[in-house]
């Protein structure tokens, strides 16, 4: 017995690497050291209980790994050549190319399915801000509430603006109508921005909605200082044209105030 273990260990566990259980293994690699035997000295063999040994030799026997015979009234068993598992490999490939296309099938399902990234505080707001710089070249969409001053720091005037003109990404922004909207809007080419403002209120709102890339909505609030970003093209599909439709309702009037570097 510890013969067999200390030989034999190793060997076993590259045996489970080409999908041996672990007493497929053990009771393969006695089988092979003994050449035949019977369940009695099988389970001396190896070490397994004979209603083990019986179960194992079962699996075995359907994985074309082991043969049966009988001699007199004693059943015998041998171990098919190692060349045997190399077979038995060939063949689990070939039922799994054919089983590959149904696994990327529910694969790709699964991609549809929206993705929801929570983000608390307001490094998380920032952290889905930096998100919308990667898309170069691109083009935001926002329904916009003014509210950057909560973020008590430099970051929209000194970095994330001076980086979205750099980077040349439009933004369009459907705004309340209020003074500070209107002191933006008057520097909206300069800022490589539209904005077009909803009057009467009608946006008397406290979440920043912004669509950008293929399929991505953010969601800020600056009230409960946390984000959400969903990542769902149909999502995506959708409020892009509900925003498109609302901003062609919408005038573009002409703003002259100071200026102002926000968003």
């Amino acid at each position: 017995m510890t013969n067999f273990w200390t030989n034999n260990n190793m060997l076993a566990k590259k045996l489970e690497k080409f999908g041996f259980e672990p007493k497929e293994a053990t009771l393969y690699l006695a089988l092979l050291e003994l050449g035949e035997g019977n369940i009695k000295e099988l389970s001396l063999k190896s070490g397994l209980k004979r209603t083990t040994v019986y179960h194992v030799l079962d699996s075995l026997k359907e994985k074309g790994l082991v043969s049966q015979s009988l001699k007199g009234h004693s059943a015998r068993y041998v171990a098919e050549e190692p060349n045997a598992i190399g077979g038995h490999l060939f063949e689990q490939q070939k039922l799994f190319q054919k089983t590959l296309p149904e696994l990327l099938s529910i694969t790709n399902t699964l991609q549809k399915k929206p993705k929801v990234k929570f983000f608390e505080g307001m490094e998380g707001i920032r952290e889905v801000y930096n998100m919308e710089l990667e898309h170069k070249d691109s083009e935001l969409l926002r329904w916009w509430s003014g509210e950057y001053d909560v973020l008590k720091d430099d970051y929209m005037a000194n970095y994330y603006m001076p980086e979205r003109i750099k980077r040349k990404i439009w933004v369009r922004s459907i705004a309340p109508d209020n003074a500070f909207i209107r002191k933006q809007k008057s520097t909206d080419e300069r800022f490589l921005r539209k904005i077009r403002i909803a009057k009467l209120n009608l946006l008397d709102q406290e979440l920043e909605i912004t669509l950008f890339g293929k399929d991505k909505v953010a969601i800020k609030s600056f009230v409960d200082n946390f984000a959400l970003l969903i990542e769902s093209v149909a999502l995506f599909k959708t409020l892009k044209g509900i925003f498109e439709l609302q901003w062609m309702s919408l005038e573009d009037n002409k703003y002259q105030e100071n200026d102002s570097q926000i968003n």
